[in-house]
């Protein structure tokens, strides 16, 4: 694959999650619950809010190189902004969407307000759970952005050995043939 490629495939893993994120997990939060107000609705709808935030700034950050033809430093940056914002993203949806802790009080307050709550609840869990393959394959997509800068900067690799006489550069071509300097 080629970094193009990878990060055009960053690109659609990225879209894909704000559009769940949008439309399937925020969906679920503001559209299934009952007339009533309560605060962990506020709670989870805050926490929806930031992650689509934090996804749609990383989508931003993959698609500055995704429309173009990256060099190596812009790939670089553009992909340590996705993966900081991948991380961010990781970390509040679990610390604040989707832990065991708040996993455990969503349930306990859908079984204590019965009816209507119970079935938000239950359509907030849904939702949560249908953001995960879209989080894995984009830690999968960016994983392969990495793999491919790196191999890149194997290609262009320099190495200087010094020896008895002098300086021996050796510089890797594409087609495989080495060609050294003394």
């Amino acid at each position: 694959m080629t970094l193009e490629a990878a990060f055009k495939e960053q690109l659609a893993k990225w879209e894909g999650l704000v559009e769940e994120l949008e439309h399937g997990l925020l969906w679920s939060v503001t559209e299934t619950k009952p007339e009533e107000e309560h605060t962990l609705v506020t709670q989870y709808l805050d926490a929806a809010t930031d992650l689509i935030a934090t996804a749609r700034e990383g989508l931003e950050a993959c698609r500055v190189v995704a429309d173009e033809v990256p060099s190596l430093g812009q790939a670089g940056q553009s992909l340590l902004r996705c993966q900081e914002r991948y991380n961010a993203r990781v970390e509040l949806f679990n610390s604040r969407m989707a832990s065991y802790g708040w996993l455990q009080r969503l349930r306990h307050f859908g079984r204590g307000k019965g009816g209507a709550w119970r079935d938000w609840a239950t359509q907030v869990r849904k939702g949560l759970d249908r953001c995960r393959r879209p989080m894995d394959d984009l830690n999968q997509t960016l994983f392969n952005c990495w793999q491919e800068v790196a191999d890149r900067l194997g290609v262009n690799a320099v190495s200087v050995q010094v020896t008895n006489i002098g300086q021996q550069i050796t510089v890797p071509r594409p087609e495989g043939v080495v060609e050294s300097m003394t």
